[in-house]
């Protein structure tokens, strides 16, 4: 599994369904694209729910419906994590933070957009660029 895309292995971790340390593992699979992201891509009644998530180098789909409830609440765990460990005030609707991750090679920035609204539900992580300066 440990070299599939990014893309495809957010897929799996969804499919999962709903678990303990589900940011944590989702930000862990970040750290190893520049982008990645997570987005509801519509409703088809033959279908259900469509969850698209992309990565640095492809984009790869779910067909099925369970992933959204996962989504939901993880993007409520990130307003949460926005609240109590930046200090910030953020949206149930969506909010922009900020996340220091240890990895191997050490620490890396990731940037994490979102929003959860009816009309639209998203994740997008980008790792910072570095440019020599530590910020």
């Amino acid at each position: 599994m440990a070299n599939l895309p990014v893309a495809d292995r957010v897929i799996e971790l969804f499919g999962r369904g709903a678990h303990e340390g589900l940011a944590d593992q989702l930000l862990a699979l970040a750290t190893d694209s520049d982008f990645t992201s997570i987005r509801v891509a519509g409703c088809d009644e033959d279908v259900g729910v469509v969850l698209e998530c992309s990565d640095s180098s492809h984009v790869v789909g779910s067909r099925q419906a369970g992933p959204l409830h996962v989504l939901r609440s993880l993007l409520e765990h990130f307003t949460q994590m926005a609240e109590t460990d930046g200090g910030l005030r953020s949206s149930q609707f969506g909010t922009k933070l900020r996340i220091d991750r240890p990895t191997v090679v050490g620490p890396v920035r990731l940037s994490v957009e979102f929003a959860n609204t009816s009309e639209i539900q998203y994740l997008a992580i980008e790792k910072a660029t570095s440019n020599g300066s530590q910020g």
